[in-house]
């Protein structure tokens, strides 16, 4: 009988362990959903002006000697 206790008592003690880690892993899993959404939604914004920049940078470099540069006083 217990013998059958202490059988009983380990599992339960594992199954709380197993529990435990399960919960742990679904945390860890969800903040890197979070820290990956993040990272992806700061790298779209910086990415639009970045591209815009070097767009015009581009367009510069190409035809700065033939673009007509209108000053007004």
């Amino acid at each position: 009988m217990i013998e059958a206790f202490s059988s009983q008592g380990a599992l339960a003690i594992e199954r709380a362990y197993l529990a435990q880690k399960a919960e742990k892993t679904q945390l860890l899993q969800a903040t890197e959903r979070l820290e990956r959404s993040l990272l992806n939604s700061i790298s779209h914004d910086l990415r639009t002006p970045l591209s815009s920049i070097t767009g015009a940078l581009s367009s510069l470099r190409e035809e700065g000697n033939s673009l007509d540069i209108w000053v007004e006083t």
